[in-house]
């Protein structure tokens, strides 16, 4: 009897180990927040350049569909921004591209 409660009760242990490395949990990558006045707006390639006023260099942002625009309180279209408007945008590096969340 002492024999099968230890052997129920080392399965029961291992079975719980085992499903418990099962579950993985993975963070979404790291939002960083960028502001200047956009360069270049490209709507078919879905891409926009962006000039700071610090850095020498200027960035290539893109977005995908799900990325939300935002003009004042309102959600608009990327069609609403303009060159040369000052922005902020936050953005996060994807498979070495950053893309605008």
């Amino acid at each position: 009897m002492k024999t099968r409660a230890l052997n129920l009760f080392t399965g029961l242990i291992f079975l719980g180990v085992m499903f418990a490395s099962f579950e993985s949990q993975a963070r979404p990558p790291l939002q960083h927040p960028a502001r200047g006045a956009i360069q270049s707006i490209d709507p078919t390639n879905h891409t926009l350049v962006l000039v700071e006023p610090k850095s020498t260099t200027n960035r290539v942002f893109g977005w995908k569909n799900y990325t939300r625009f935002r003009v004042g309180w309102r959600n608009a279209s990327p069609d609403a921004l303009r060159v040369g408007q000052s922005v902020k945008v936050y953005y996060r590096r994807e498979s070495g591209r950053l893309v605008v969340v």
